[in-house]
């Protein structure tokens, strides 16, 4: 049995599974007379056994450390059998699920990562596994979290006789090899850039505000912040330092110059900053003058207005939800600035709707001095 492998350009997440076995009508060639049908029995074809990398924690901040993206994590061994036949080429998929019934499953295409003991290692790389782990559980966790992997194997076969190639699915159109096996991710902290007064909280990590990493190579920040006087930005635990540049959109590494509040005055602010190279970084600060809640309950029109503390940094109200269903936070009567999550503690902007399932009026609070952003309901 010879084994042809394919080289599969990256790890990417699948739209459709694995769309190479879709023929193409217009590749039929001539007409075929009663082609040999390749049969391969069971999951027959394919040793599936799980990499010795994927056996121990993946420490992704170890990974990722390693060449960046380009270094991979072997997750599967599939070895051919004598069942396969001839010049067959494989291609392997990975779904990577939080939950044992895979129920919330994400499926993604791995690469040809060399052989090893007679069978080829498929691999994934790591930024795919960071970037699972932050859109799973709160972009704030900072544990190890394990979650169920299982893979489907693909074969292209030649068929005698005709100018195309039949493929299958190993086992069946819905047989997975080694459901229900576990792996733990161990993510790279998301970092996070505290904002201090000089003179005022020092710099003080626990008592100033913060921003949050916005993605996972952590060259964008954002958040909400209460502005009362000037400020520098500074990593909690890490060496970046950022201060006011030469423009008010710019800030310069290592500055030591406060970055000026903003001619609309103190206040709350969404703020955003991202890297523009090693020396620079640009800023955005919007003023928030309205936080309210919309939704099913009011046809996601208009705003149900909550009130603010004296440091803009908690927002209540009493808010009549006649309607169960989705609804967000949003800031300054838009969509640019919102916040939502499928579970109240812990919001995120852009998040998905929040949900609510009884009808009533709730006083809704929502927190934004701490991370992760968080909110409470309580029915009156």
């Amino acid at each position: 049995m010879k084994l042809t492998k394919i080289f599969l350009m990256g790890a990417a997440v699948l739209g459709a599974s694995l769309a190479s076995c879709q023929q193409d009508p217009g590749d039929l060639g001539k007409v075929q007379v009663n082609p040999q049908e390749p049969v391969i029995e069971g999951a027959n074809g394919v040793t599936v056994n799980q990499a010795s990398e994927a056996q121990q924690p993946i420490d992704l901040a170890t990974k990722l450390s390693i060449n960046g993206a380009a270094f991979m994590v072997n997750m599967a061994n599939v070895a051919p059998t004598e069942e396969l036949p001839e010049g067959a080429v494989l291609a392997v998929s990975m779904e990577l699920a939080s939950k044992a019934d895979y129920s919330d499953a994400v499926e993604y295409e791995l690469t040809d990562n060399g052989d090893a003991d007679g069978a080829t290692v498929y691999a994934i790389a790591p930024s795919l596994l960071q970037e699972y782990f932050l859109n799973t559980w709160s972009k704030y966790q900072a544990s190890a979290q394990t979650c169920y992997v299982r893979f489907a194997v693909q074969a292209t076969i030649p068929v005698d006789g005709i100018a195309t190639a039949t493929c299958v699915r190993l086992g069946g159109p819905n047989y997975w090899y080694l459901d229900g096996t576990t792996i733990t991710l161990v993510p790279k902290v998301q970092a996070h850039l505290m904002l201090g007064t000089p003179g005022a909280n020092g710099q003080d990590a626990a008592s100033s505000m913060k921003l949050v990493s916005a993605n996972a190579d952590n060259t964008s920040y954002n958040g909400v912040v209460y502005v009362a006087n000037p400020f520098t930005i500074e990593e909690i635990g890490g060496d970046l330092k950022l201060g006011a540049g030469s423009t008010p959109e710019e800030l310069t590494v290592g500055g030591t110059s406060p970055i000026a509040v903003p001619a609309d005055g103190a206040g709350l602010y969404y703020i955003s900053i991202n890297k523009t190279d090693d020396t620079t970084w640009s800023i955005a600060m919007t003023r928030v003058d309205t936080i309210g809640c919309i939704g099913d309950f009011n046809s996601w029109g208009g705003d149900a207005a909550l009130t603010p503390n004296a440091d803009f940094t908690v927002w209540s109200g009493d808010v009549d939800f006649a309607a169960a269903g989705g609804w967000k936070f949003r800031m300054n009567g838009g969509w640019d600035i919102n916040l939502g999550g499928e579970q109240l503690s812990d919001l995120s902007f852009n998040g998905p709707n929040c949900t609510v399932a009884e009808t009533g009026t709730y006083t809704v609070t929502l927190y934004l001095g701490s991370l992760p952003y968080h909110a409470t309901m309580v029915k009156k």
